[in-house]
């Protein structure tokens, strides 16, 4: 729900090197897998734990929609779409 939440709130998303960046306001946030875990930062800062005991983490970007898929440590795969309301096709920069 969290994700979900960050992505439609944000006003540009861009997907590099199977990480996420979404840009709210002032402030870029970055998902992406940290040993089993997927983390968020803020502006290069911080450690927040979003899930964890995960084996695989990939987002991709299919035309404006953000595409997650998490690999759990049992082999057990979800896979989920977010839609954002902003598509300026801001490109971030990593």
């Amino acid at each position: 729900m969290q994700m979900k939440q960050e992505v439609r709130s944000s006003k540009a998303q861009d997907v590099m090197g199977n990480k996420l960046y979404l840009l709210s306001g002032e402030q870029l946030a970055l998902l992406e897998q940290y040993e089993d875990k997927v983390r968020r930062r803020v502006d290069g800062m911080g450690h927040e734990v979003i899930l964890q005991n995960i084996s695989e983490f990939q987002v991709n970007k299919d035309g404006s929609v953000i595409v997650i898929n998490i690999t759990d440590k049992a082999g057990t795969t979800f896979s989920r779409r977010f839609h954002p309301f902003f598509r300026n096709g801001t490109k971030i920069d990593e």
